[in-house]
């Protein structure tokens, strides 16, 4: 008789956990993995922290929205307590000082740039012309003319324009002997706008300084001793 054989494939068992009793009589439970790695939590945090700031910009949004309409209402509650009339008339005051302003900023004087002169020029030299050329608060340019007695003293003079820090570039030109012996000659220089700006010159002119108050008089001690010898003749001082 020949021997079966058991084709079936399927198992005896169960392929669950086994929960049977163990040698010790206890239960047996697989414990599954954690499926969360760093990456998850890390993203949870992010998340988080974007809600966050997300709430706060919003309330902060909220917040200045408020205050910026309680200073609204309250400018007009202020506006509200002016007349009307006193507000027309402090616009056109306002209006009035720009525009002086204005023209005092564009107003030529050439009071300082004399004064400049005065001060600077030789006792030799003889200004006949000044003329200059420029706009309100920019570079002037500067054009002077004079006689001389020599050419030496031109030279000096146009140092003189040199070493001063308001005058610029200064150029000699039409030097000529004229029959009397005299030189005539232009000098054409640039000028700082401070020279020749009225707003400057009183700025300058509130910056002088106070005459100081003389000094009280003190009676004099000193006496003078006269030879009794000498004979009793008038003198004279």
């Amino acid at each position: 008789m020949e021997p079966k054989f058991n084709t079936s494939f399927i198992p005896k068992k169960s392929l669950q956990a086994d929960v049977s009793a163990t040698a010790g009589g206890k239960n047996r439970f697989v414990r599954r993995h954690d499926v969360h790695g760093p990456g998850y939590y890390l993203m949870f945090m992010v998340f988080l922290t974007s809600v966050v700031v997300s709430l706060g910009v919003f309330g902060y949004t909220k917040i200045v929205e408020s205050n910026i309409q309680e200073k609204i209402a309250r400018l007009e509650r202020q506006k509200e307590a002016f007349d009307e009339e006193t507000v027309a008339m402090l616009s056109r005051a306002d209006k009035h000082i720009t525009n002086a302003k204005k023209i005092l900023e564009g107003h030529v004087a050439v009071s300082e740039l004399f004064t400049l002169l005065e001060t600077i020029t030789l006792v030799r030299i003889q200004y006949t012309e000044l003329e200059y050329t420029g706009m309100p608060n920019e570079t002037a340019l500067v054009t002077i003319s004079g006689l001389s007695k020599n050419f030496q003293d031109v030279a000096l003079q146009t140092e003189q324009y040199r070493l001063h820090q308001s005058l610029h570039k200064p150029v000699v030109r039409d030097l000529e002997r004229l029959e009397d012996n005299e030189v005539s000659f232009s000098i054409d220089v640039t000028a700082d706008s401070g020279l020749v700006s009225f707003s400057s010159a009183l700025k300058n002119l509130g910056q002088q300084v106070a005459i100081p108050t003389p000094a009280p008089t003190v009676e004099s001690t000193t006496t003078l001793e006269v030879d009794a010898t000498l004979p009793n003749t008038p003198s004279t001082i």
